[in-house]
């Protein structure tokens, strides 16, 4: 019973939309459709009986008794009132006019014509409204990719570039190690010539006065206290070269990072302006469109009045 209920207020509600009616209101009952009426009431069985009205009181009729259920009775009572307003030239919608021997009609007028219509209205705008959020989240999340994509082939670009970097420093290194080994080398093999030298002349001057010997081997303590100090410093120059290469290096890698982030950066906020964007458009086009539908409800309610206008006269 109540889904039968639910059916045929929605087709009041469609009803209404149709003539272009943007209040709930109640038509009065013609006479031939009470006439009707009281033969209906007279019929066995579960019984339904439909009506159609429209705004200038032309009707149709359409009714079915003597049926197992309600549900059974609606459908037969739907195809007598749609044949009866096809014939009559009715354009308003079938409503419930009584349901076994109670008249509902007014009471279903009353309730829920007005809501049905609302609701069908909201439905309608809330699926359009999705509709254009959907596309524009599609068209962001395209441009988002193809940003993505751009970024990481610059990063890999940088990471190529850095690694490059890092192997030619990595052969100067190498290359400065390898000078800096022949240098100690060609410096020990002196030094062994020297001693070598050194030990000749000592013994050659083996013989010689103390003295001579003792200014030797202060010569030669002076000698190898210079050359130590040369190589700490050497050792000293080698740690500061490697020290100020790897601070490069990392300032170099820092910078990289900076302007990968600023980059990113740019990107969120260029993906940001573009959504608001779409969405500024969507909002005027759902603006757009809703002015159009008044517009159209506007002209089809004026059609209809002047439609009812010329049949009443006609009528007359």
């Amino acid at each position: 019973m109540k889904r039968l209920m639910k059916r045929f207020v929605l087709l009041g509600a469609l009803s209404i939309f149709t003539v272009g009616i943007t209040q709930a209101y109640v038509p009065k009952i013609p006479a031939v459709a009470k006439v009707k009426l009281l033969d209906y009431n007279k019929q066995p069985g579960s019984k339904v009986f439909l009506i159609a009205i429209d705004p200038g009181g032309n009707c149709a009729v359409g009714y079915a008794y003597n049926k197992d259920s309600l549900e059974e009775a609606a459908k037969a009572a739907t195809k007598n009132c749609d044949a009866s307003r096809e014939a009559a030239g009715v354009l308003a919608a079938p409503v419930y006019y009584a349901v076994n021997n109670k008249v509902v009609y007014k009471t279903m007028y009353k309730k829920h014509i007005a809501g049905a219509e609302a609701r069908a209205k909201a439905k309608a705008e809330a699926a359009k409204k999705a509709a254009v959020i959907a596309a524009a989240k599609k068209a962001a999340d395209k441009k988002a990719k193809a940003a993505k994509k751009i970024a990481d082939k610059k990063a890999k670009a940088a990471k190529k570039e850095a690694d490059k970097k890092a192997a030619l420093e990595a052969k100067a290194k190498k290359k400065a190690d390898k000078e800096a080994a022949k240098k100690a080398k060609a410096e020990a093999k002196a030094k062994a010539k020297a001693d070598a030298k050194a030990k000749e002349d000592a013994k050659k001057k083996a013989k010689a006065e103390a003295k001579a010997k003792k200014n030797a081997d202060k010569k030669a303590k002076e000698d190898a206290i210079k050359k130590a100090k040369a190589e700490k410093k050497a050792k000293e120059q080698a740690a500061k070269k490697a020290k100020a290469d790897a601070k490069a290096k990392k300032k170099a890698e820092a910078k990289a990072k900076k302007a990968a982030e600023k980059k990113a950066k740019a990107d969120a906020k260029a993906r940001k302006k573009a959504a608001a964007k779409a969405k500024k458009e969507a909002e005027k086009k759902a603006k757009a469109a809703k002015k159009a539908q008044k517009e159209a409800a506007a002209k089809a309610k004026k059609e209809a009045e002047k439609k009812a206008k010329a049949a009443k006269k006609a009528k007359k």
